[in-house]
């Protein structure tokens, strides 16, 4: 049962509309594995309808993870990537590699600290 956490190198973001008209927004994560199974990439995909039947996968092969949830985590999410300086994904899979969970986090930071006006 894969458990891994790495730290966020840098990331992409895109909106995406399809042919059957689903719509999806994606983080994407360049990752650096601090803890446990080997993780270089991540992709969070977050649509409108609830997909938390399947939470993603894990790939060892490939070192990746593909997660998906719903488009109310989006903003919340990538105000994390945004403004942390270092952010994490964590995750934890089931024998098949299912993510049974997963999350963006941070350092351990000092109360009050907000948002800081960048040079």
């Amino acid at each position: 049962m894969p458990y891994g956490k790495a730290s966020i190198k840098s990331y992409t973001v895109s909106v995406h509309r399809d042919r059957g008209n689903t719509y999806r927004r994606e983080l994407r994560f360049i990752t650096v594995p601090t803890e446990g199974a080997p993780l270089v990439r991540v992709i969070i995909s977050f649509f409108e309808s609830d997909p938390l039947t399947d939470l993603g996968s894990y790939s060892p092969v490939g070192k990746g993870v593909f997660a998906r949830t719903i488009l109310d985590d989006f903003e919340d999410t990538y105000h994390v990537v945004q403004t942390e300086k270092t952010a994490y994904f964590h995750f934890d899979s089931d024998a098949q590699n299912a993510l049974t969970w997963f999350q963006v986090s941070t350092d351990e930071e000092i109360p009050g600290e907000g948002l800081r006006k960048r040079a």
